[in-house]
């Protein structure tokens, strides 16, 4: 006797009986199974040579016949990759990187994890590979790992998606001196500065301090960082990094020898008890303008 059995509209399998040849009841057990997902009440059929005898409705709980998704959920593979494509992007996000491997699966639960961040992924069918879109760069690097998951539980191994930043472009420096002892903040106006910590300021070969990026609300950006000490005295090359990758063009800026400033005078020599007075100071060797 061929029999299929299911659950409402759904038909899970179909069996092959043993012919009888007494009458009387026929007894048929079986077990309710994936893409079963009813949770409160199940109502089942059974077709005996097109003839449909129906099951009454049978009371079902999470625990006796738990959900399509939670079991498939555990038989979903852990995915492998093995590239990205592109491996870089806008740090404003929005880049679809292609991501290559094996063991992805079509899931609601399919997601990509750039860092922290958790984004849908697209799965294309029959070819080993997912599509996601970068979310936007967070201020705690230019670089962060990324995985792939079927089931927003278990991750693959990571590959590295770099922000790629465009370079630097400074258009000003104040002051465009120091002296040699160094710790001059110098203040660094221009273009394309990213708040960062690997935002900083070369002096030539002398070394390098990190900036702090300044927020800004006229034209270009602004950031502050320290002159670096050195014996030197002249003329170096100023130059930033946002990434410690790409440099912005170069400026003179120039050490000068650390001495004690002799003053000549101020004015006006009195003032008012209340303060405020402006008092001009005439010396030599100020440092820095």
């Amino acid at each position: 006797i061929n029999a299929e059995y299911g659950v409402g509209d759904e038909l899970l399998n179909s069996v092959s009986l043993p012919s009888v040849s007494n009458s009387g009841p026929l007894s048929l057990s079986f077990s309710l199974a994936p893409p079963c997902d009813q949770r409160d009440v199940v109502e089942g059929f059974i077709k005996f040579k097109g003839v449909t005898v129906s099951i009454p409705q049978i009371p079902l709980t999470l625990e006796s016949l738990p959900s399509f998704a939670s079991r498939q959920n555990e038989d979903l593979p852990v995915p492998v990759i093995s590239s990205l494509d592109p491996s870089t992007g806008n740090p404003e996000g929005g880049t679809a990187v292609t991501i290559y491997g094996s063991g992805f699966v079509e899931s609601p639960q399919l997601k990509c994890l750039f860092g922290d961040f958790s984004v849908q992924a697209m799965f294309l069918s029959g070819i080993s590979r997912v599509v996601c879109l970068s979310p936007r760069m967070t201020a705690e690097s230019t670089q962060i790992d990324v995985r792939v998951s079927n089931d927003a539980t278990k991750f693959s191994n990571s590959l590295t998606f770099t922000y790629q930043l465009a370079p630097p472009i400074i258009t000003g420096v104040r002051p465009a001196v120091s002296i040699n002892a160094g710790g001059i903040a110098i203040t660094v106006e221009g273009q394309n500065f990213v708040d960062s910590p690997t935002l900083t300021c070369f002096f030539g070969n002398l070394g390098w301090t990190n900036g702090t990026y300044v927020k800004y609300y006229g034209y270009g950006d602004r950031l502050v960082c320290p002159s670096v000490p050195t014996t030197w005295v002249g003329s170096v090359w100023f130059r930033v990094s946002t990434d410690l990758i790409s440099l912005s063009n170069s400026l003179p800026f120039e050490y000068i020898p650390t001495k004690p400033a002799w003053m000549r005078g101020f004015e006006p020599i009195a003032g008012f008890t209340r303060g405020g007075t402006v008092i001009t100071i005439y010396a030599e060797d100020f440092c820095c303008w």
